[in-house]
């Protein structure tokens, strides 16, 4: 049946887009990209089925040294921007435990939260300096998988912030196996308060 073009709809459609503003974050799908800092980790790339079903979730794996096992993106808040939402979809793949974390590059402003990806429970929320949750929370996929997400509260001077899903395996710093990790897909940050769909 043939599709009769319409003005209004078009249109309509076309604002509803304009409306959600854009993933500030480089390369949303592939972490292994150099947009991507790595700490303590590898990553596999297409290494498992992500939600939705195409093969495309990207692995991160621990190394065999002791500390912070991350990966991270930095970028500039503009001056004025107060809220930020932040989410990732993650998958256990050795380790059940992740962190989203937001800062400013420094351990004195930040915000996040800790989630057992066996059963999506915020296990901790936490802020320090500047840097507020307003909401957050895990949202479940479908196949294991875990939505993890923060709206926060930022100064509103310009920054550096980061984002950070962390592998975690009882403890923040811990000695890695060189194989266990966690699953990712859809990393997002937007200047919005609204929780909003993943966009590349």
């Amino acid at each position: 049946m043939a599709v009769k073009y319409s003005p209004a709809a078009a249109a309509a459609a076309g604002a509803a887009a304009a409306a959600v503003p854009p993933n500030i974050l480089l390369a949303s799908l592939d972490y292994g990209d150099a947009a991507w800092l790595k700490a303590k980790l590898s990553v596999q790339a297409n290494a498992a089925a992500a939600p939705g079903g195409a093969h495309t979730a990207d692995q991160l794996i621990e190394d065999t040294t002791s500390g912070n096992h991350e990966l991270k993106q930095t970028f500039t808040k503009p001056a004025g921007v107060t809220r930020l939402f932040a989410s990732v979809a993650v998958k256990a793949a050795g380790r059940t435990q992740a962190y989203l974390n937001l800062d400013d590059n420094s351990s004195t402003n930040r915000a996040f939260i800790r989630v057992d990806l066996t059963t999506g429970v915020n296990q901790s929320a936490t802020v320090a300096g500047n840097v507020g949750i307003v909401a957050h929370g895990a949202d479940p996929l479908g196949d294991d998988w875990w939505r993890l997400w923060m709206v926060c509260s930022l100064p509103a001077e310009a920054g550096t912030y980061a984002i950070r899903p962390r592998v975690y395996g009882g403890a923040a710093s811990y000695l890695g196996d060189g194989a266990s990790g966690i699953l990712l897909a859809r990393a997002q940050v937007h200047f919005s308060s609204a929780i909003l769909p993943y966009q590349y």
